[in-house]
């Protein structure tokens, strides 16, 4: 039997940050599903990234009071966690609405009589990254604690996930997916900074030998993954013999490959004709040692208030790469991404294009 077969058609849904880029697309997705009486949205501002026919509510998950209320209101039968500050937010930001508001969210869930399920949005930056770059699994894989040497963003987000993953209950059954970066058209990072990379005319410049991998996730999966975890949780109730509760999953394109491999496609499909002779390659012991420095040089200036683009931390992650398997998320929930990278990037290029000059990146770049 399919899991569409199981899942009644009278469940209402809530996204929680369904304003922003992800959670929009979620949305839009949940609104063409036959599996939802009602989409709702609760975000702390709700001007953005509106679809017809879903609801939306202003509200704050770092606030007892807002949740508490809104769960009451809208009463859903499964939520998608999607809400998360920028990785450049302070610390304080990060463990307010990370991980505060994730509790406060997973208490009045808990007590709800009708919140059956939650599917939480993690990342690939909650956990330590194999320096080997070999294939990560979830059983491998070992989160960040309060003591590891990462940023406020990455420890925040590995105590979000222990916090789901220990709410998992019979009651309130919870998932974790774990992303890399998103791509896709209308993202406001991946495609826009590579592109403005072209148009500083820096696509000969390369840092490193560009040997290890790194996993991207193209937007259509991303949401894919997060309605198949959602449709999967709820159709416990409905006698599904597979229990995915109190899991992690990682959710990729299933194409890694060297970063600049992958920001020459992006290039490439925006107009860029570089010729490999042409690269410079800029050893990575030099762009670690320059990183440190900017690193010095921004907390001194912002009083560390403001991170600085090119950093220490951004280096090693293009040092050490990243490699994950998503056998589990293919066997446990049906996943397999619907979108393979290279259309993926093209899709996203043109959409990157539309109403601009393509001759403005072709000739600084």
């Amino acid at each position: 039997m399919e899991i569409d077969d199981l899942v009644k058609d009278d469940a209402p849904v809530l996204v929680v940050g369904g304003c922003g880029y992800l959670g929009s697309h979620i949305v839009l997705a949940l609104l063409h599903s036959p599996s939802y009486s009602s989409v709702s949205v609760i975000n702390r501002t709700i001007q953005n990234n509106r679809h017809p026919g879903a609801l939306y509510y202003a509200g704050d998950i770092a606030k007892e009071y807002d949740v508490r209320s809104l769960l009451d209101r809208i009463r859903p039968r499964v939520i998608l966690h999607v809400a998360s500050p920028s990785p450049s937010a302070n610390k304080k930001t990060q463990n307010q609405i990370n991980v505060q508001g994730t509790e406060i969210l997973l208490k009045y869930a808990t007590e709800s009589p009708f919140v059956r399920a939650l599917v939480y949005t993690s990342c690939h930056d909650a956990i330590e990254i194999d320096p080997e770059n070999a294939i990560l699994t979830e059983e491998a894989a070992t989160l960040h604690t309060n003591k590891s040497n990462a940023t406020p963003y990455q420890k925040s987000k590995a105590n979000a996930e222990k916090v789901v993953i220990t709410a998992n209950s019979w009651s309130l059954r919870t998932v974790c997916l774990r992303l890399p970066p998103i791509y896709g058209g209308g993202d406001s990072q991946v495609i826009p900074e590579l592109l403005e990379i072209m148009a500083q005319g820096k696509t000969t410049l390369q840092i490193g030998p560009n040997k290890k991998v790194f996993e991207h996730v193209y937007i259509d999966n991303a949401v894919h993954a997060h309605l198949l975890a959602a449709k999967v949780l709820l159709s416990l109730d409905e006698g599904l013999d597979l229990r995915i509760d109190g899991e992690t999953f990682f959710i990729t394109d299933d194409g890694p490959m060297p970063w600049y491999d992958f920001a020459r496609k992006v290039w490439y499909a925006a107009g860029d004709r570089t010729e490999p002779e042409w690269i410079r390659v800029v050893p990575m012991h030099l762009a670690l040692a320059t990183a440190s420095v900017n690193d010095w040089v921004g907390w001194t200036v912002t009083l560390g208030r403001r991170r600085q683009e090119f950093t220490s931390g951004g280096m090693a992650k293009l040092k050490k790469g990243t490699n994950f398997s998503i056998e589990k998320a293919r066997e446990w929930l049906g996943f397999e991404p619907l979108v393979p990278c290279e259309e993926g990037i093209r899709r996203a290029v043109e959409r990157a294009l539309e109403g601009a000059d393509p001759d403005r990146l072709v000739l600084r770049g």
